[in-house]
C-alpha cells in the first residue's frame, strides 16, 4: 500500500496537510504533518511525501534499525523507541518526506494511518490515493 498523487488533480487547499498534522497533534500546525507542500507559484505547487520505496534509503541508512516495514500495510515506519534522531534517515530520503518531530527529536514520517490515510479520505480534488 502506498500514497499517490495526480498533480494534474492537486488544488493546492493543504486540506490533506491539515488533516494529517490534526490527526498527529490534535491541532492543526504545518510542523505537525507529514505531508508538506511546495509552493512553486500562485498556481503550482508540489505535495512532499512518503513514497514506501521498495528499498527504502531511509531504513537502509539507520544505524539502529528503527525504520521497519509494517506487515499490516507494508508502510515503513519509524520505531521511536528504537530512533536516536541522528537524521541520517532524512539525509538518505530522495523525496526529503522525512522530518525530525519538534518535540520528540526523533525522524518522523507517513505510517498510511496504520492503512487508512486521511490525507487520501480528506482530498475532495481526489489527488491523492491509495495504491496497493
Amino acid at each position: 500500500m502506498k500514497l499517490a498523487y495526480d498533480q494534474s488533480k492537486c488544488t493546492g487547499c493543504a486540506v490533506c496537510a491539515s488533516v494529517c498534522s490534526f490527526r498527529l497533534k490534535g491541532l492543526v500546525h504545518p510542523g505537525g504533518t507529514r505531508i508538506k507542500f511546495a509552493y512553486v507559484s500562485p498556481t503550482d505547487s508540489h505535495v512532499i511525501y512518503c513514497r514506501q520505496c521498495e528499498n527504502a534509503p531511509c531504513a537502509l541508512a539507520c544505524p539502529q534499525g528503527a525504520i521497519q516495514k509494517d506487515g499490516k500495510t507494508s508502510a515503513w515506519v519509524v520505531d521511536a523507541e528504537k530512533c536516536v534522531g541522528c537524521g541520517l534517515c532524512l539525509e538518505a530520503c530522495p523525496y526529503g518526506a522525512i522530518r525530525l518531530d519538534t518535540e520528540s527529536g526523533k525522524a518522523d514520517k507517513c505510517d498510511l494511518c496504520q492503512g487508512d490515510p486521511a490525507c487520501v479520505k480528506h482530498c475532495l480534488a481526489q489527488a491523492l490515493t491509495v495504491q496497493d
